[in-house]
């Protein structure tokens, strides 16, 4: 026999098989135990919390989807390649086609193409901080990068032709 929630935020036809607070010895709240085709019957709202019996993780509902609660969650995507316009100079990238509102850190992805060992670099929107790395020959970095609330980052290339510098996202954090 389930526990019914409803009232105000709850949909009428959510159960759950347990929801247990103590606040004994043991200080804990369980969550539901769902598998995922129990989830998916459910009619969502945001700020739901279940654990995941299929997946084995604790999941949320959020802005139209659920997905894992508690630390970030990668997300592959493969952008198309991006070139900056202007080299040594720090120029914004915006990826707000490329990934969702919410992105806290994309993988950027280096790549020198030019065996001069040119810098390139990625680093959070508005930083002072300068990380780039110089490649003495053809080479590859993969990077992780802050990205700001609008999904801005910042990329560099040092070398004349600006085509030899290429940068792509790989994946993010949400």
């Amino acid at each position: 026999m389930g526990l019914r929630l409803a009232g105000e935020g709850y949909p009428s036809q959510a159960i759950f098989e347990t929801v247990t607070i103590t606040d004994g010895a043991g200080h804990y709240l369980k969550l539901p135990k769902l598998t995922t085709s129990q989830r998916d019957a459910l009619t969502p709202i945001n700020g739901m919390l279940i654990y995941n019996s299929t997946t084995d993780q604790f999941e949320r509902y959020q802005n139209g989807s659920w997905g894992a609660f508690g630390g970030l969650e990668f997300v592959e995507c493969y952008s198309n390649f991006h070139n900056v316009s202007q080299a040594s100079t720090w120029e914004d990238w915006d990826l707000s086609d490329i990934v969702p509102q919410g992105t806290k850190v994309v993988y950027v992805f280096l790549y020198n193409v030019d065996a001069e060992g040119q810098a390139m670099g990625a680093r959070r929107n508005g930083s002072v901080r300068s990380r780039y790395w110089t490649n003495p020959t053809a080479g590859v970095q993969a990077v992780p990068t802050e990205c700001d609330a609008n999904r801005i980052i910042e990329i560099y290339y040092s070398g004349s032709t600006t085509l030899y510098g290429v940068f792509r996202i790989l994946g993010y954090w949400i």
